[in-house]
């Protein structure tokens, strides 16, 4: 949840990517800002980085880095609360 709170606060923009992953590796989210106010986020899941015959999905989404940003960090965080209980 930081990683996506992180980004919505630097809706002004970054250099290069920011990444995140989780501790076993089969999950990675990656986001650009392209200088003009989007993010394109990448999410990957990978069964296993050590298989050769292991699946491999991906995903990309361009998002607007201020209001579309703020929305998708509060429908996280709301999703994440609702498991929670």
């Amino acid at each position: 949840m930081d990683f996506f709170q992180h980004l919505a606060n630097d809706w002004r923009g970054w250099d290069g990517e920011r990444s995140w992953r989780s501790l076993d590796a089969t999950m990675r989210i990656t986001a650009r800002h392209d200088g003009k106010g989007h993010v394109t986020l990448g999410g990957t899941l990978q069964q296993d980085s050590y298989s050769p015959d292991g699946w491999l999905a991906r995903v990309f989404i361009t998002v607007e880095a201020g209001e579309q940003m703020m929305s998708l960090v509060a429908d996280l965080r709301a999703h994440f609360e609702g498991l929670a209980r």
